[in-house]
């Protein structure tokens, strides 16, 4: 299981006090424990009918769903094996018949999301919208799936007034390679942090030679960021498509209060690509 992106100020809650020699200690708190994922708390879904067999294949790929785009291939949407597979929503008392509710997509493993977006074509309007903590274990292996033009994980990231984004911790941003949007205004992030998020522009050392860090990111809120002056354009310029700074005016961002930071993302942003939006 990979490691979790864990957004904690540290410094923010650092103590100092001195010893009976004299020497300064300083105390810092680390973070609480994980929530459990929605999914990992959901029952079994209980099976009334004998599924088809793309059932079982789908089931055994999911464990390795950052590694199915080398089979290039895809099925047609078959309601039977997603039904199968993901529950819906419950239906009304009135309702006579099930399979018109929507799926609840919502409580199934971002590993099985991205299972199906990169075998089964095209999914239901309801798989455009999930929501996953930043925190997800399975986050970043997700991040090696290559972006397809129904498919990419993550693009849209908020954060804003969080008070966990600084300068200091802004660096774990870097995991997010497919990252298009960005908001973190009202945070206390400066100039250095844009800095540090501008040097994580990298390539990796292995043999393909991909891109790490935030090279597609187009859009970026800085509203409220009073530690950001002019001094900051000429960091920005080195971000190679960003092209807005200032408000988001192309999505409504949704406000929670979740110990961690919850990412919500639709398959299609711009027609193309899923987005992330992420709240404190």
């Amino acid at each position: 299981m990979s490691p979790s992106i864990i957004l904690w100020d540290a410094k923010r809650r650092a103590t100092h006090v001195f010893d009976d020699a004299g020497i300064s200690i300083t105390k810092t708190v680390l973070p609480p424990p994980l929530p459990r994922a929605p999914y990992d708390m959901e029952p079994p879904k209980k099976l009334k009918t004998v599924p088809p067999l793309a059932y079982f294949c789908i089931r055994a790929l999911t464990p390795h769903a950052d590694q199915l785009h080398h089979l290039q291939h895809t099925i047609p949407y078959n309601e039977d094996v997603v039904s199968a597979l993901v529950p819906r929503k419950p239906a009304p008392l009135a309702a006579k018949n099930n399979h018109s509710q929507p799926f609840f997509t919502s409580i199934i493993n971002p590993r099985l999301l991205a299972t199906l977006a990169q075998v089964m074509h095209p999914l239901p309007k309801e798989f455009r919208d999930y929501d996953i903590p930043l925190s997800d274990a399975h986050l970043l292996s997700l991040q090696q799936v290559p972006s397809r033009e129904n498919f990419c994980f993550v693009t849209l990231l908020a954060l804003p007034y969080c008070k966990e984004v600084c300068d200091d911790t802004i660096g774990v941003i870097r995991h997010l390679n497919t990252l298009a949007a960005l908001d973190i205004r009202g945070t206390t992030v400066g100039s250095y942090g844009l800095t540090v998020l501008v040097r994580t522009l990298s390539w990796s050392d292995d043999e393909l030679q991909s891109r790490t860090g935030c090279w597609g990111l187009r859009i970026l809120s800085l509203h409220s960021c009073t530690n950001i002056g002019n001094e900051a354009l000429p960091i920005l310029s080195k971000f190679p498509l960003l092209s807005s700074i200032g408000e988001f005016i192309l999505f409504p961002f949704r406000t929670t209060t979740h110990p961690y930071c919850i990412t919500r993302p639709p398959l299609h942003w711009l027609h193309a690509t899923r987005r992330f939006s992420t709240s404190c």
